[in-house]
């Protein structure tokens, strides 16, 4: 074929990525290979001919063998686990797959109820029957949906209660596993040595969806690891932040979940050989390689430098006048009430309300500036840097990268424009953190997703009250905020509508109407 045929204009999708290719955009969000930069020249040149499919000198991604398996070798040795398969279908099949591998068929989970809708998935098609941890107001979740006494919020999600758990498990013998998101979107840590010895204390696994939390094992700044946590099952999203192309993850089994007989390697495998693709993507796969390789060669070199700048790009945000945009690290550390153990010092979220914009009006002025965020709430903007940075020149004092400066400019520039000329946000502050924290009220169980059952499409607002027969999931962060078989309420409708004012987007929508379970006339 000739090289300038088909024309780039013939392929809508084509030529929509490489406009956004050359558009000199600053990127802040996934994946952690920003726009290709965090690859040599030499991968980059030959990416496509490593898109090939199993053969004598690879191995086989799904049953490993040869230079697959000592790749997966080599990753569970830097990550500290016993066990480490790459997974080319994303986090998502590792999260269907840890499910899988630990609760039988129409057991019980215990889960937080911000997990990523992927455990929804898990439960509806295992009809497994969820038991939610409740958000204690003793402990620190209300100190992360409140503001703190400077008037920023230090997170919108409550991390895990360990006590909960520990009462959770003493009240219900049947729960089969413990399942837990930690770091969650906005970097915060749930103190999971705890959970693990709750858990392993009533002889069930302790599964941890760590997909923002790949880079932990290789800097000492970061919070400990799930796997040197306790964590038996641990799924990790390489592409979130690591320079691995999207759909690039794993999944860890820990060495005591091995020696203990917690985890059953063999049914680990079937499950993922039941929810991974039989088709692997060999490129994909061997982009966590180079990741785990780049990593172990350049995070000790690179990665306290660029936390230092990160850190003294919120000191100038703090030093601005009126403080429109306060780191949210500095707030959570001043704010003694919040006890989590701690969060991800390279997940940079700022709390935006000061400036009179919401965090989505923020996001959409630092796009018309040539900065992409990774995620907008109500008030916060939530950026993923890219790790693995070089910085500019030779400065002396605060390290200085171009893409931290471009920011801080960005910033500056969007204030500078004044307040957003819409309305408010409409709800209280805190309203998105905690309604996505709690479950709705249940009505039928969450396998109604694939049940039999009769739907019908209803508008939003006349669907209050009703059943719905689908998940009703904001993205990002992709936390459900109504599950299947739940009724949706006036407070949860409120939300979804003043999401989509805002230009958020809220999965399980179809022209503004929901499906319900139909009810009998």
């Amino acid at each position: 074929m000739h090289a300038d045929r088909p024309a780039p204009s013939d392929m809508p999708l084509v030529s929509s990525l490489l406009g956004n290719a050359s558009s000199g955009r600053v990127s802040f969000h996934m994946p952690g290979h920003a726009d290709g930069n965090g690859f040599p020249t030499w991968f980059a040149g030959m990416a496509l001919r490593m898109d090939t499919t199993e053969l004598p000198e690879t191995g086989d991604l799904n049953r490993p063998t040869g230079a697959a398996l000592q790749a997966m070798e080599l990753a569970a040795a830097a990550f500290g686990a016993a066990w480490t398969r790459f997974l080319t279908c994303g986090a998502t099949s590792g999260v269907l797959a840890l499910v899988a591998a630990s609760c039988p068929r129409g057991s019980r989970l215990l889960v937080q109820r911000t997990c990523h809708r992927s455990v929804v998935s898990a439960v509806a098609l295992l009809g497994l029957e969820p038991v939610f941890l409740p958000v204690d107001p003793r402990d620190a979740s209300r100190a992360a949906r409140e503001p703190s006494p400077d008037g920023s919020a230090a997170a919108p999600l409550p991390p895990v209660s360990p006590a909960a758990v520990a009462a959770a498990l003493d009240r219900d013998p049947r729960i089969r596993a413990v399942l837990v998101t930690s770091p969650d979107y906005y970097g915060t840590v749930s103190d999971l040595a705890a959970v693990a010895a709750s858990a392993h204390a009533h002889a069930v696994p302790l599964l941890v969806d760590e997909a923002h939390g790949a880079h932990f094992a290789f800097s000492r700044a970061c919070p400990r690891t799930a796997l040197a946590s306790g964590a038996d099952l641990v799924v990790q999203s390489a592409h979130k932040t690591l320079p691995a192309l999207t759909q690039a993850a794993l999944l860890h089994v820990s060495r005591g979940a091995v020696s203990s007989g917690r985890v059953d390697l063999g049914r680990v495998s079937e499950a993922l050989r039941m929810f991974q693709t039989s088709s692997p993507s060999f490129l994909v796969a061997a982009s966590i390689d180079f990741a785990r390789a780049a990593l172990q060669a350049d995070a000790e070199r690179l990665l306290p430098r660029r936390e230092r700048a990160l850190r003294a790009l919120g000191q100038r945000l703090r030093g601005m006048a009126g403080q429109p945009f306060v780191p949210v690290d500095e707030a959570f550390s001043r704010d003694r009430r919040f006890k989590a153990p701690g969060r991800d010092p390279f997940r940079f979220v700022l709390d935006v309300h000061r400036s009179g914009l919401t965090g989505f009006e923020a996001a959409r002025r630092l796009a018309a500036h040539g900065i992409s965020v990774e995620m907008a709430d109500p008030r916060r903007l939530v950026l993923i840097p890219p790790l693995l940075v070089e910085e500019s020149g030779d400065a002396e004092g605060d390290p200085d990268f171009p893409d931290l400066r471009a920011l801080e400019r960005a910033l500056r520039a969007i204030l500078a424009e004044g307040p957003a000329d819409g309305p408010p946000w409409p709800l209280p502050g805190e309203a998105f953190g905690a309604l996505l924290s709690t479950p709705a009220e249940p009505a039928l169980p969450p396998a109604v997703w694939f049940g039999p059952e009769r739907r019908e499409a209803v508008p939003l607002a006349q669907a209050v009250g009703r059943a719905l027969a689908e998940p009703l999931v904001p993205y990002p962060p992709g936390i459900p905020l109504v599950w299947p078989g739940e009724r949706l309420d006036a407070a949860r409708a409120g939300l979804v509508l003043a999401l989509l004012a805002a230009g958020g987007t809220v999965d399980g929508l179809s022209d503004g109407a929901v499906r319900c379970v139909a009810e009998d006339k």
